[in-house]
């Protein structure tokens, strides 16, 4: 494929730069700056003559082309076992991209025959097959064009991701005109957008259509805008149709005006989409926490009840109890503003009741606040308050039932106590020093020995 395209690159690229490869070697200066000065620049040294919008468009698709043929050729893809490995498919992943361009360019499609000779090839995972199926599987998906870049923006923007002219990666999007409705948790977007590739300089006018029902439901359609006045058609029946309540008859329009070019959630870019998702399950969690908690308050006195006669709770109850419990003590953890001793009182009224709550969970804020206090105190060694909080998070897992990641909190410990321990003339004071070591038996970390303490405490060097 390298030789078949670079064949391309070099014939066509004669029609455009004075030299091509010197041209392909000039170009890293436009991928580290791709301000439209930098290109017209390098066009002006490179092309045999002024190049049209259009030839410019052609060029810089043969010159991205050819800079993912050698980004194939990373090293590290090529020392693998195991076709489905993350460095194998980054690889593919660039050949995949070369070969969208070379189909930019030319018209011809090139990756069947390219696919022929990468089916000889068998991964190792069974499921996975030969080459050519961890190519359509884990590849293809990953390929957009600009209309897949439109969809991820309208998507998004439904769930306050982006606004009217924004960049998304290497694409500029400039929103023309557009119509927001909504209706309860139904909502429905539809416009013209603008999409501009910096890359390339490819531009596409789109028009779009969203409807969201909630939750993760939504159907999107996105097309180029062409010379056909289908799009008013269709934003008057679809507005008229979303105001009117008639949801199955917008969406049906949507199926319609963009047969063939519609999308979803998974449409969406990997981080965004996890953005998105995540989002949801909040919303999700939040309504299910209110309901638990008004079900737990509803009848914590026949809990109580039951508790005084030593009957056991009914599994519903006592899940239900549980959740609202481990809720609670998850947002006091996650609260730096929250007392430990509040968290404390908790888990001791859980273990005193004989309730179970969901370790993993818990673990997680534990973990952030302690990460985030441990921050603190290295910026401000000597501020002794900080460093009793330090202590008192740390010691939480050995009362109540957590498994505490420490490694990040004993390497900061380990650090400063070779940062004391070599700071000669000493520069701790009584109570610091018995803090430290109690911190470190809880760390599990042997203090080294440490100078002799003065009696006013200095600022660390460290610090």
């Amino acid at each position: 494929m390298r030789d078949d395209l670079s064949a391309v690159y070099e014939t066509r690229g004669a029609r455009l730069f004075i030299n091509p490869w010197a041209a392909r070697d000039d170009y890293i200066q436009v991928v580290l700056d791709r301000s439209l000065e930098n290109k017209d620049a390098f066009f002006a040294q490179h092309t045999i003559r002024p190049l049209s919008a259009a030839e410019q468009v052609e060029a810089l698709r043969l010159l991205e082309m050819q800079r993912h043929l050698m980004l194939m050729y990373t090293s590290c893809g090529w020392f693998f076992d195991e076709l489905t490995g993350p460095a194998t498919l980054q690889i593919l992943q660039y050949a995949a991209r070369a070969l969208q361009l070379s189909r930019q360019v030319t018209g011809e499609d090139r990756e069947e025959a390219f696919l022929q000779r990468l089916q000889e090839a068998w991964s190792n995972v069974p499921g996975c097959g030969n080459g050519r199926h961890v190519y359509e599987r884990f590849i293809k998906p990953t390929m957009l064009d600009l209309v897949g870049v439109g969809a991820h923006y309208v998507i998004s923007s439904i769930f306050g991701g982006y606004d009217g002219h924004d960049s998304i990666f290497c694409y500029r999007v400039a929103l023309e005109r557009s119509q927001f409705l909504q209706s309860g948790k139904t909502r429905f977007f539809v416009g013209v957008a603008l999409l501009t590739s910096e890359t390339t300089n490819t531009s596409l006018k789109v028009g779009f259509g969203v409807l969201h029902f909630g939750d993760h439901n939504l159907s999107a359609g996105v097309r180029p805008l062409g010379d056909n006045p289908w799009f008013e058609e269709f934003m008057d029946q679809a507005c008229k149709e979303f105001s009117a309540a008639d949801l199955p008859t917008c969406l049906r329009l949507i199926d319609r005006y963009f047969y063939g070019s519609t999308y979803s959630l998974k449409s969406l870019f990997q981080d965004e989409r996890r953005r998105i998702v995540s989002q949801i399950i909040d919303s999700t969690l939040s309504d299910a926490e209110a309901l638990y908690r008004r079900v737990y308050e509803d009848h914590a006195p026949l809990m109580c009840f039951l508790s005084e006669l030593q009957i056991p709770l009914p599994p519903v109850l006592r899940l239900t109890t549980e959740f609202v419990l481990a809720t609670a003590v998850r947002r006091a953890l996650a609260d730096q503003g929250t007392e430990l001793e509040v968290v404390r009182s908790l888990l001791d009224g859980v273990q005193r009741s004989e309730f179970s709550l969901d370790a993993s969970n818990l673990e997680s804020a534990l973990r952030q606040r302690l990460n985030a206090l441990m921050n603190r105190w290295m910026r401000n060694p000597s501020n002794l308050h900080i460093l009793g909080e330090v202590e008192n998070v740390i010691a939480l897992p050995r009362v109540h039932p957590f498994e505490l990641d420490l490694w990040r909190s004993q390497n900061a410990y380990y650090e400063l106590s070779q940062a004391v321990a070599g700071n000669g003339a000493g520069t701790v004071n009584d109570a610091w020093l018995s803090h430290f070591r109690g911190l470190g038996q809880w760390l599990g970390i042997a203090v080294p020995q440490l100078p002799t303490p003065r009696p006013q405490m200095e600022e660390h060097p460290a610090a």
